[in-house]
């Protein structure tokens, strides 16, 4: 907040967080009992239903339920940047409303063996040699993909399941557009906190909108006696040459100590996310006809939930549309 960290969490799971929470300079009291009122109601409506609301950008979404300008700048604006890619609140209301519920109802959590383990896990079942890696397509045609070796690879089905430019290229769909991000991390063995809370810049200090401590959220992702932080640059800031120096910066004025942090490795992410902008579709086609198909989470809500659940209406589509074809 510019005078320190203080302590927010949702007192509907947390009880005890609640005194910190009402005391925490991120805004007014009546603004804390506005986020309880819009936590209860994203609570109370099935995602379908949160999908057919009355439609803004997420900062209108906010400014018409009655936050301040203060609790959106000091608390909104910071986690929203990091989960929507998104600094300027632009993004559609009604994903910040199925955003806001994911949180408000589920657990957040890292696969204890990283990320790749969402992909090992998708490939265990699959017989060996199904996968192969690093060889790009060039073109996709019906019922075919031919690869950059000039390899034509056939099928009774084509499934695209890329991220949005990558299918925007292979099938002429319209670009969904692109939200880069940036994450640099550090071997910070005096970390600013040891627990699995994330840091907000809610005082608008730089480029970085929030820093967690990843061996504290899960102890497999730093060797013991190391600690592994992680701060994150949503936006165009994600792009500045000079990002890490930026950071660093910052850091040393909410953690001193920072200094002495080892950087591990800086990722820059042109296309994290794309756009979603309000009207938002969150049910796009993945039926693109001649044997084609298109999943992603630019078919559905931007995130790895809207992946898996488009992937899930695309293998739908195709086993429906196989089927269908075999009682012809």
């Amino acid at each position: 907040t510019g005078r320190g960290f203080c302590t927010v969490g949702d007192p509907l799971r947390s009880p005890r967080d609640l005194p910190s929470t009402v005391f925490a300079p991120i805004g007014s009291i009546p603004d804390k009992l506005r986020l309880l009122k819009l936590i209860a109601s994203v609570r109370r409506g099935s995602v379908p239903d949160l999908l057919r609301r009355k439609e803004s950008s997420t900062r209108a979404r906010l400014q018409n339920f009655g936050f301040s300008p203060r609790i959106i700048e000091r608390f909104f604006q910071p986690l929203f940047a990091g989960i929507q890619l998104d600094p300027d609140l632009e993004v559609s209301s009604r994903r910040f409303d199925v955003i806001l519920r994911m949180l408000a109802v589920g657990e957040s959590a890292v696969p204890a063996d990283g990320m790749g383990a969402l992909s090992k896990e998708l490939a265990s079942g699959l017989h060996e040699g199904s996968v192969r890696c690093n060889e790009a397509v060039r073109e996709v045609t019906e019922n075919a993909v031919i690869l950059e070796s000039g390899e034509e690879l056939t099928g009774r089905a084509v499934v695209v399941a890329t991220q949005g430019p990558s299918a925007s290229k292979l099938l002429g769909l319209p670009d969904p557009g692109s939200r880069p991000v940036a994450a640099i991390w550090f071997d910070s063995t005096t970390a600013p906190i040891h627990n699995r809370h994330i840091l907000l810049d809610g005082a608008q200090s730089g480029p970085m909108k929030n820093l967690a401590v990843l061996s504290d959220v899960a102890p497999s992702y730093a060797p013991p006696g190391k600690t592994l932080c992680v701060a994150a640059v949503p936006g165009p800031s994600a792009l500045d040459p000079h990002l890490e120096d930026a950071v660093r910066k910052q850091l040393a004025g909410w953690h001193p100590q920072s200094r002495t942090w080892e950087t591990i490795r800086v990722d820059v992410i042109p296309h994290g996310q794309p756009l979603q902008l309000p009207p938002l579709d969150p049910r796009r086609s993945v039926r693109l006809g001649a044997g084609r198909y298109v999943c992603g989470d630019h078919r559905d809500t931007a995130s790895i939930q809207g992946a898996l659940f488009s992937g899930r209406r695309a293998a739908a589509a195709v086993l429906a549309d196989l089927q269908s074809s075999r009682t012809i």
